[in-house]
Formats: C-alpha cells, sequence, structure tokens
C-alpha cells in the first residue's frame, strides 16, 4: 500500500508499469484510494477480469453434451424397467 496525507486525481488515471508484476491469465490490476486514519493509501488488488467471469463456450458444450447423456442414459434406463 502507498500511503500519503493526500492523493490529488483519480486513481484510475495513474500510469503503472506492471511489466514485471505478471498475473495469471483472467486476473488484472486495479488500483484504488482508500482512508486509512487519517490518511490516504493507493490500494493495488488483484481482481479477475470480467470477460473471464462467464463461463467459456466449450465448457458450456461440454456441460450440455453430459447433460444430454445423462437423459438419454435415464431414458433407456426407465424404458428397459417399464418393459
Amino acid at each position: 500500500m502507498l500511503i500519503a496525507d493526500t492523493i490529488l486525481g483519480d486513481a484510475n488515471t495513474l500510469n503503472f508499469d506492471f511489466t514485471n508484476a505478471l498475473l495469471a491469465l483472467g486476473l488484472e490490476w486495479n488500483a484504488s484510494v482508500v482512508t486509512v486514519g487519517s490518511r490516504e493509501a493507493l490500494r493495488l488488488s488483484v481482481l479477475e477480469s470480467a470477460a473471464d467471469a462467464l463461463p467459456e463456450p466449450s465448457s458450456l458444450a461440454l456441460l450440455g453434451t453430459i447433460l444430454l447423456g445423462w437423459a438419454g442414459f435415464w431414458r433407456r434406463r426407465r424404458k428397459n424397467i417399464s418393459a
């Protein structure tokens, strides 16, 4: 945390060089100004990217395939039990 008596401006307009601070895929840096006692601090945190919060289409397709397989299994099983 960077602490100063006052921080002028918007933390989102600050430019930080994170070249050597690489994050895993789907993560991003977030800068915000918070109050700590009577002083202000610049808090840097790591957040999940909004774009990566949604499931990938391939994951949804896999889930759909699994559900169709289960539906077919149970349908065939009920048909064999009633016969």
